[in-house]
């Protein structure tokens, strides 16, 4: 017997056009921009291709203009724009006016014909076969695969949140020894780079936070655009620069400062008084 699968909602391999933003991103799914839009407004994107290959890079965010409820976005360095972009997607519900009550099909008596047919109109759209549930749970599958690992083995990704306060990764891995970490496999000879904001033109402070894990939103250490600024919970500050930092540097007493054009007696800086940018004094 033969059966025929018939799912709703979901739309695959989409060609699109993204969109280039004054910022210098190229965005699928803004209503603001000229182009980059979808025949049908996106609830999840599953997944993005580059000419046919899974690609990488592209973001998934909510804001204003939208689509739907969610857009995706990739920074200008990263864009090829002579490649081929397509998406798959699930659409909102509302716009499936009806559901789909009964198919009618017909064998023909020349399958082959048939079959071949089949193949090149799927060919001539660049889609694959995978319309139903199973297409949508290789696409997690794959994605899974080469998302970061507990150990570098087993995927432990229990969310991924871009709502709400708690924006963000979540790691599970019960009440054990646990890891987060970000491999690079197919790396021999070349630099492995993790960015947390790439080459984004971005004016807001850049923190790289560790919290004490105590129930807490306390730190316990920080890295404020590039300088130590919180160390094993303390706002002690430790930065670089040239010149004295004397009128300029704002630090907790016990903060160091390191002058780069400094000479005998005048590299190393220590705040040894008030709360401000002065009592630095060089040792």
């Amino acid at each position: 017997m033969n059966q025929v699968e018939v799912f709703e909602g979901v739309v695959v391999r989409e060609l699109v056009n993204p969109a280039l933003q004054d910022t210098g991103k190229y965005i699928i799914g803004d209503k603001g921009l000229s182009g980059g839009l979808l025949k049908q407004p996106p609830l999840k994107f599953i997944s993005l291709y580059k000419n046919l290959q899974l690609a990488g890079g592209w973001e998934i965010y909510t804001g204003v203009n939208m689509q739907g409820r969610e857009k995706i976005f990739i920074h200008g360095e990263m864009f090829d724009p002579a490649a081929q972009y397509s998406v798959t997607y699930i659409a909102l519900p509302e716009e499936f006016t009806a559901p789909c009550p009964d198919v009618q099909a017909e064998l023909t008596v020349n399958l082959k014909t048939t079959v071949d047919s089949l193949v090149d109109e799927l060919a001539n759209v660049a889609t694959k076969a995978d319309v139903g549930i199973n297409g949508i749970a290789m696409h997690l599958a794959e994605y899974a695969t080469n998302a970061i690992k507990h150990d570098g083995s087993v995927p432990m990704i229990s969310s991924l949140n871009f709502l709400g306060d708690q924006k963000g990764l979540n790691v599970k891995n019960g009440d054990s020894l646990s890891y987060c970490n970000i491999d690079f496999p197919e790396l021999t000879t070349q630099d492995g780079i993790f960015r947390l904001f790439r080459m984004t033109n971005t004016t807001g402070n850049k923190r790289f936070t560790l919290q004490k894990g105590d129930g807490t939103f306390n730190v316990s250490f920080e890295i404020l655009n590039g300088a130590i600024n919180v160390l094993n919970g303390l706002y002690i500050k430790i930065t670089a620069g040239s010149g004295s930092p004397e009128g300029l540097i704002v630090g907790a007493v016990g903060s160091i400062y390191l002058r780069t054009d400094g000479g005998a007696g005048t590299t190393l800086y220590v705040k040894q008084s008030g709360s401000g940018n002065t009592g630095w004094i060089a040792k």
